[in-house]
């Protein structure tokens, strides 16, 4: 299964969903309608699990709380509503907004909850003291349409809004600490990325196009465009390098994060998406339509496998790579079948995605074909060199074509102007280059077959190397053989 590959999990229809969240730790989401109820679905067994009849106005945001066992809404009326979601008794019930509530988000660790409006603010709740509303954010201009928690530094959130900023807010401060401008008509979505090389924020808009950001430069750093109305929601993937847009043609598109390259369009036939959501360490992905709920998964199934005739496994999970060893002793016994925990040390994540790979006959190396052609070496010292062989045979095939041609040929018209000579000795000059060109055909023949071969081993090659738990792609040209 490759990287853009979409497996359809969940096909639940309803009314509107306005809004998805999925379980940190079950196969669960939670889907927000706008007729005013909730439904609840264990996507792996494909069931409705529970409902919740919970008003008459739509409902628009929704949001599990795990470590508190909760549910929490916010609608139309106003309400922020708490539910326990085991037996669904209600917890708390009140008004937070003066306008429609659009967003919520729940901090990964403290007790509380950001919920934002139509009436232009942004409020902060601690739940810890009896849902007291502790601070208010109000230096948008227009409704704000999300509101998103940095997974990577909790203390800090983004707004996105109708007044085509997208804000980032600390904790501690009133005012927002930058606002990301760009986009010609409102902001309705944002997604955070989620690995810890690039500071980067997604955006989502009414002018057709989702922008992605450097919030450290506070730069746009690059802007895709592909739909043909408004983009309602968009997702960073959390495992996997792909981002995830949706819009109100109906239409999901699959990118590529490290080139913007569009990959996949996806149409359920569902109408218009409102919302994305998935969590860290699973493909699924969860999206809500007009017309229900479809829940997917990327990329791998499995993690791939390699194993040496010494017992060494390499493990690659999506971008993660993982080393074991397996050692049995005498005095270990272990009964026909049994399963034995094996531990695992993290080598780190890789910047391109392997799709499949293996050891070598010799136990030293590591073929990891990516995207094309593509071979390596895993050493003892924890470093994997990638040759992408393909490159090195084109650049080395276009030096080729330059000496072989394009000399003879600046030579053949130099003589051509060169007046003061004798002309029968510029025939002979010119007959002599003639022949020299024709007897290098033979041996150009010959390096286009060699450089065809899988004997041939020169070029530029890839280096993945560890830096910081992460590994890192450099790419140098080297004149020996290392695979």
């Amino acid at each position: 299964m490759s990287l853009f590959d979409v497996k359809r999990k969940l096909t639940a229809r309803s009314d509107r969903v306005k809004c998805i969240d999925i379980h940190s730790t079950e196969p669960w989401i939670v889907a927000s309608l706008y007729n005013g109820n909730v439904h609840f679905w264990n996507y792996e067994s494909q069931s409705m699990t529970k409902t919740l009849e919970i008003c008459t106005v739509p409902i628009r945001a929704v949001k599990f709380v795990p470590r508190k066992n909760w549910v929490i809404t916010g609608s139309d009326d106003l309400m922020i509503r708490v539910y326990n979601y085991i037996n669904l008794e209600k917890i708390k019930e009140f008004e937070a907004h003066s306008d429609y509530i659009r967003s919520m988000d729940v901090h990964a660790s403290q007790p509380l909850l950001l919920t934002c409006s139509d009436d232009q603010t942004i409020k902060l709740w601690n739940w810890d003291k009896s849902w007291e509303c502790i601070q208010s954010f109000e230096k948008h201009s227009h409704y704000i349409m999300q509101i998103l928690f940095n997974p990577k530094d909790n203390n800090t959130f983004a707004s996105a809004s109708l007044d085509k900023t997208i804000k980032v807010w600390h904790l501690g401060s009133r005012n927002p600490n930058f606002s990301l401008e760009g986009h010609t008509r409102g902001v309705n979505t944002i997604s955070y990325y989620h690995g810890p090389d690039k500071p980067y924020i997604i955006s989502g808009s009414d002018d057709f196009t989702a922008k992605i950001w450097d919030y450290h430069n506070k730069s746009c750093v690059h802007t895709i465009s592909g739909h043909v109305q408004n983009i309602s929601a968009v997702y960073f993937h959390s495992e996997l390098p792909v981002i995830i847009t949706g819009s109100e043609d109906g239409t999901v598109k699959l990118w590529n994060s490290r080139t913007y390259r569009m990959e996949k369009t996806l149409n359920y036939g569902m109408d218009r998406i409102w919302t994305i959501a998935g969590r860290k360490n699973i493909n699924e992905i969860c999206m809500g339509f007009d017309s229900g709920t479809i829940v997917v998964k990327m990329g791998q199934e499995n993690p791939m496998l390699s194993m040496d005739s010494n017992g060494k496994v390499v493990c690659c999970k999506n971008n993660d790579i993982l080393q074991s060893h397996i050692k049995v002793s005498d005095s270990t016994k272990f009964e026909d079948g049994q399963l034995v925990d094996l531990s695992s040390k993290n080598i780190g994540t890789c910047e391109i995605y392997p799709h499949f790979f293996k050891h070598n006959s010799n136990g030293r190396k590591l073929n990891t074909p990516i995207d094309g052609n593509v071979s390596g070496k895993y050493e003892n010292n924890e470093k994997i060199y990638v040759q992408v062989k393909n490159q090195s045979k084109v650049l080395f095939i276009q030096t080729l074509v330059y000496i072989f041609t394009q000399i003879p040929l600046f030579l053949y018209v130099a003589i051509s102007h060169m007046n003061s000579f004798d002309w029968g000795m510029i025939v002979m000059l010119k007959s002599a280059i003639s022949v020299f060109t024709l007897s290098l055909i033979f041996p150009f023949a010959f390096c286009i077959i060699l450089i065809i071969s899988e004997d041939f081993k020169f070029g530029y090659y890839k280096v993945l190397y560890l830096a910081n738990s992460n590994l890192k792609v450099a790419e140098y040209q080297k004149n020996e053989t290392i695979i």
